[in-house]
């Protein structure tokens, strides 16, 4: 196999955390230290949870300078806040000890709507075309929706870029499949592309792929007009639905994308692995590994050390070209025996290289 440029933990400060207050700087010394001894070099910190997930943390994990975003912190979460914000101290020592580190949000979604409203009181969820109001996935055509996601972008950029990260990561800078069919987007579309949303599903997706083009490059401007080092990834399997067909992904600049695997079980299989990276390709690829075996509400399943070991085992014989990295998620919320797994894990990843 390749050598894997990236091996290392998705964790969060609040996301998917039992107590209250979330992780700890002692939490992150303690994972620092697991990494270091298990030969892990990359960290990816989540940066925001959502209730419908997690009742105990809805909102940002670190201390906005938006004065707008300011409402929006998990108060319950102690890096949220500056008097006890402590990755500032962490993320240097990470990067010491030769750790990548990368901070990322889900963008365009949101759980607590009143919350938001305060703040942006335009905003709107999608819409599927019989009008029903997608969950929690906010309409990228809509000004107060962008505005949140243009806003929420920059100011983790300046947040990171201040103690030396680099790296960047997105989700749900998207359309929900069947979506969106609301006011706004029918006006963007008739003004852009000279259609109605009444289009065949293959010209919409088409369409679609060129509008998030054209919106993840703003994003993509932003990021480096704060951070001209800094690299923005997706998280994404590269959905038609989603308007993120591979080659308008590369147009827009995005570097590096982060596919779902081990999320679903209907996706799940060998010959499912290689042929995503095939059809992601030439685009770098970290695979995005659910080894959960603790589930947040209204998600997923559960795995066990066997689970995880079948995994490590297909992405080892993987001869994608594409595939540079692997992360395993969230590590909030596995086991013992599945951290175990884990390391055991990336020990064999390491040794076939």
């Amino acid at each position: 196999m390749r050598k894997l440029k990236y091996i290392g933990w998705m964790t969060s400060p609040n996301y998917q955390i039992p107590n209250e207050a979330g992780y700890t700087e002692k939490d992150f010394w303690r994972l620092l230290n697991e990494m270091s001894d298990n030969g892990m070099n990359f960290l990816s910190l989540h940066m925001e949870s959502q209730s419908y997930y997690d009742p105990r943390h809805d909102g940002l994990a670190w201390p906005p300078r938006n004065s707008r975003l300011k409402p929006l912190i998990d108060k319950n979460c102690l890096n949220a806040h500056l008097k006890s914000e402590f990755l500032s101290h962490i993320i240097p020592k990470a990067q010491e000890r030769g750790i990548v580190c990368q901070l990322m949000i889900n963008s365009l979604w949101w759980s607590s709507p009143d919350r938001l409203r305060t703040q942006y009181p335009g905003f709107k969820y999608q819409k599927t075309r019989s009008g029903e109001e997608a969950r929690f996935a906010c309409c990228p055509d809509n000004r107060d929706s962008w505005e949140f996601c243009k806003d929420e972008v920059a100011d983790l950029v300046k947040y990171g870029t201040d103690f030396g990260v680099n790296i960047y990561g997105i989700e749900t800078l998207s359309y929900c499949s069947s979506c969106c069919f609301c006011e706004d987007s029918r006006r963007v579309f008739r003004e852009k592309f000279d259609v109605n949303l009444d289009a065949p599903p293959y010209e919409l997706a088409i369409l679609r792929s060129l509008r998030i083009q054209e919106l993840l490059t703003e994003i993509v401007e932003i990021v480096k007009g704060i951070n001209p080092q800094a690299e923005l990834w997706l998280h994404t399997m590269g959905s038609p639905g989603w308007g993120h067909l591979p080659n308008s992904l590369r147009k827009a600049g995005i570097p590096v994308l982060m596919p779902h695997i081990f999320h679903s079980p209907r996706f799940e299989s060998e010959k499912h692995l290689n042929a995503l990276l095939d059809y992601l390709a030439p685009i770098p690829c970290v695979l995005h590994c659910c080894v959960r075996s603790k589930m947040p509400l209204n998600y997923g399943w559960s795995k066990k050390p066997q689970d995880i070991m079948q995994l490590v085992e297909w992405i080892s014989k993987s001869p994608s070209a594409n595939l540079c990295g692997v992360m395993f998620y969230n590590e909030t919320a596995v086991s013992a025996e599945n951290r175990r797994a884990v390391y055991e894990g990336v020990r064999l990843l390491k040794n076939r290289e």
